[in-house]
This record gives structure tokens, C-alpha cells and sequence, in this order.
């Protein structure tokens, strides 16, 4: 794998056959109050797809919905089973993982510990460490940190190790939280390049994004959907949006 940073190369084709992940008249509340009212979208195995919005939109909630850390209604199908009801715990080992907003690593862990907490759930247990040193070769700096706590890391190095350490699991669906936010040019572009190769080398793996880069995420994605105070506003390919300019300037700030 190849950290470069040109993420400007042509999003990977989903893969044929049925949604892995769909979503149908999808609610969601905190209690009395409700965030998400009965939106609907898929997700194709090998797909990348984003969530656009402002802030308070629904984009966090949306995955909070898929992570089931909210309340729902309506249908949530994962590889055409029904994730309703189901416990986080029980998702996480049908093969999804997140990348909070804000990290969300095991500051009190080594770099090392992280990845391995990742890997928890696997199977080939042998394959780990090999697996371990792949992302020291994509992030050198992990690797050079690989003793030291992850909360002695910097923003940037944390948001490298939240995604090798989500990635450590193999999992068939990535959920990432806001990734760009508060990272140097750099380094966005460095850990998007990651995603794109992830993909591009073959594997089944997709992707929702919730980002306000919209410029950067729509190089990846194929698909997006703008959410609008908890409603689905826009909905396209990334390539209808980004040259819709009234959409742009509506949604995109650009």
C-alpha cells in the first residue's frame, strides 16, 4: 500500500449485487426529540459514499443510527438482515467499524496496544503482527511511536492510528466521523489516499463518510447525499453534485 497523496484518481466501482447496507424510512431521536425523519439510502459493497451537511444536519446521528447508539425506527438492513434491535456489539461483529469524531483511540494504550484492540475480533490471529507492521510501512510516524501512548500523539498521528486501528479489524463497512476536521492540508490528503488505496487493491470494503470537506470527499466518493435538518436534501453521484453549481453554493460552501 502507497500513502501518496493524489486522491483525485477516479472513485473505485461498487461492486455488483445487492445494498450492503439499506436504510429505509429511518428515524432516529434523543429521546422526545427526533434528529432523523424516515431517510433512505444504500450503500453497495466496495462503495464509498458521503454525507454532506452543516452542522446539527444529522450527519453524526446517521451513523450513530448504523452503530445502533440511538434509538431508531423504520428498516436498517445490513447484507439483508435487519440490524434493529441488535446491540453495538452485535454490529461490530457483523464487520462494521468507526472512526469517531475526535479519535476516539485508547490514549492510555500504546500505539501498539491500539492497532492489536482493533484486531480483537479476528480470527487469524497469526496474520496480526503482519498486519500490525503493514500500517507502520503506510504511517511511518506510528511506527516510529509504537511504544509510546496514543495520547502523547499529535491530532494528525491519532487520526492515522484510528484509521489503521478500525482497519486492523477487516471489516466490510468503515463509518468515519468528520476525518479531515482539524488536521493539516497534509495530512488529509495522506489518510484519504489511504482509503483510496484500501479499495483499489481489491478488497470488499465500503465506505460512508460524514465530512464538511466536501471537495476532498467527493474525489472519493461515488455517491452523496446531502442531509438538511434531519432529511435528505440532494441525493446524486459525486460528479452531479459537485458540477451542480446551485448545489454548491447551497450546500457545498463552494
Amino acid at each position: 500500500m502507497n500513502a501518496a497523496t493524489d486522491t483525485a484518481a477516479a472513485p473505485t466501482a461498487p461492486r455488483t449485487g445487492p445494498p450492503l447496507l439499506e436504510a429505509r424510512g429511518l428515524h432516529a431521536s434523543y429521546g422526545a426529540v427526533e434528529a432523523l425523519h424516515g431517510i433512505d439510502f444504500h450503500v453497495n459493497k466496495g462503495e464509498t459514499i458521503v454525507f454532506l451537511g452543516a452542522n446539527g444536519a444529522g450527519k453524526t446521528t446517521m451513523l450513530r443510527s448504523i452503530c445502533r447508539l440511538v434509538s431508531t425506527k423504520g428498516e436498517l438492513l445490513f447484507d439483508g438482515e435487519s440490524v434493529v434491535g441488535k446491540s453495538a456489539t452485535a454490529v461490530i461483529r457483523k464487520g462494521i467499524a468507526t472512526v469517531p469524531q475526535g479519535r476516539g483511540t485508547l490514549t492510555d494504550l500504546s500505539v501498539e496496544d491500539n492497532l492489536r484492540a482493533g484486531a480483537y475480533l479476528r480470527k487469524d490471529r497469526g496474520a496480526i503482527g503482519a498486519e500490525i507492521e503493514r500500517w507502520y510501512e503506510v504511517f511511518p510516524r506510528l511506527g516510529q511511536r509504537r511504544r509510546i501512548s496514543a495520547g502523547s500523539l499529535s491530532g494528525g498521528e491519532q487520526q492515522m492510528l484510528a484509521v489503521s486501528r478500525a482497519l486492523m479489524s477487516a471489516p466490510r463497512l468503515l463509518l468515519l466521523d468528520e476525518p479531515s476536521l482539524g488536521l493539516a492540508p497534509l495530512i488529509v490528503e495522506q489518510v484519504y489516499a489511504v482509503l483510496a488505496d484500501v479499495q483499489k487493491q481489491g478488497q470488499d470494503l465500503a465506505i460512508v463518510l460524514v465530512e464538511q470537506n466536501a471537495n476532498i470527499a467527493l474525489e472519493l466518493a461515488s455517491r452523496a447525499y446531502v442531509l438538511e435538518a434531519g432529511q435528505i436534501a440532494v441525493e446524486g453521484t459525486a460528479t452531479e453534485l459537485n458540477d451542480n453549481e446551485a448545489v454548491r453554493r447551497a450546500y457545498l460552501g463552494y
